[in-house]
């Protein structure tokens, strides 16, 4: 299984984002979805061994998680706004309180950044993190032991 973290630093945690503003007012939505279409899918069909976390931690309530997972997912479509519109369903069901029941493959839940991190050290079966904001990553600003020492 792979599995992709991706983190957008201010990816709107209401579901009242605009559907028509991706890049503006859901606060760089576009390049989470855009991110989770590369984990998810190929040619045709969807990758089945592939599960994709989008880390929400913009306002107004965040942090929240929404994980796509590749082998319940029924269908994804490459037209990002589409996919937000999933996104927004999931998010809608998280602020009524039903965590865990958007639909079956998508899972909203309310998960600190710092969960994550730490799940994806411990697992190093983890594909991959990608951060919306580099400079707020994890040991940004800091150099690598290997440099370090030359």
């Amino acid at each position: 299984m792979r599995r992709f973290i991706v983190i957008g630093h201010r990816a709107s945690t209401s579901p009242d984002f605009p559907l028509d503003d991706l890049a503006g007012g859901a606060g760089r939505m576009d390049l989470l979805l855009t991110a989770a279409n590369a984990a998810l899918l190929v040619s045709h069909d969807l990758r089945r061994d592939s599960e994709a976390t989008l880390i929400l931690l913009g306002p107004p309530d965040p942090p929240r998680a929404i994980r796509l997972d590749g082998t319940r997912l029924r269908s994804l479509s490459p037209d990002l706004r589409t996919n937000a519109g999933l996104v927004r369903q999931a998010l809608a069901h998280a602020e009524a309180g039903l965590l865990g029941t958007a639909r079956p493959a998508l899972h909203p839940s309310l998960v600190g950044e710092t969960e994550l991190v730490r799940a994806r050290i411990e697992h190093p079966d983890v594909a991959g993190a990608a951060w919306q904001d580099p400079a707020r990553a994890p040991g940004a600003g800091t150099i690598p032991r290997e440099k370090a020492r030359a």
